[in-house]
């Protein structure tokens, strides 16, 4: 009778043991998702900010462009009068420095761009793969099983 009360208390205990592990399991699986979920949208937040850079760089840098090859064709045409002191030559090298520092930002953003997709590609394939590798598990198996069968023959 005894031994019989230490089995059924032992395993009440393993049920409520496993029930508990089972609990536990489901709610870090619910905060992984949940991670994972905050983790895609950071990503797109800051695709979409660096996209936004990329575009306003990309403007200044347009109008920059413009400015300088106005102001060196003028500057151009006028060297011989002109020389290094002056004003307008003063100026095309400010913004030859604004637009060879607005052609490396606009760089920078392009690669942050670039990282960011590949980044968000990457994490889809990555989770659509694991879930492929947990779906096809068994299969993997019955396909090795059938490899070695062939291999012997």
């Amino acid at each position: 009778m005894k031994r019989l009360l230490i089995i059924l208390l032992c395993g009440t205990a393993l049920t409520a043991c496993t029930s508990s592990l089972k609990k536990e399991n489901e709610a870090l699986r619910e905060e992984i998702d949940e991670r994972r979920e905050a983790l895609r949208e950071k990503q797109q937040s800051e695709l979409a900010d660096a996209r936004e850079q990329l575009a306003l760089t990309d403007s200044l840098l347009t109008e920059a462009q413009r400015e300088h090859d106005a102001l060196h064709e003028w500057v151009m045409s006028h060297s011989t009068q002109l020389n290094e002191r002056s004003p307008e030559v003063q100026r095309l090298n400010e913004l030859r420095a604004r637009r060879d520092s607005l052609h490396v930002a606009f760089e920078t953003w392009a690669h942050k761009v670039k990282f960011f997709l590949r980044q968000t590609e990457g994490n889809a394939d990555a989770e659509d793969d694991a879930d492929a590798d947990v779906d096809s598990a068994g299969d993997d198996a019955a396909d090795a099983a059938e490899t070695e069968k062939s291999e012997r023959e």
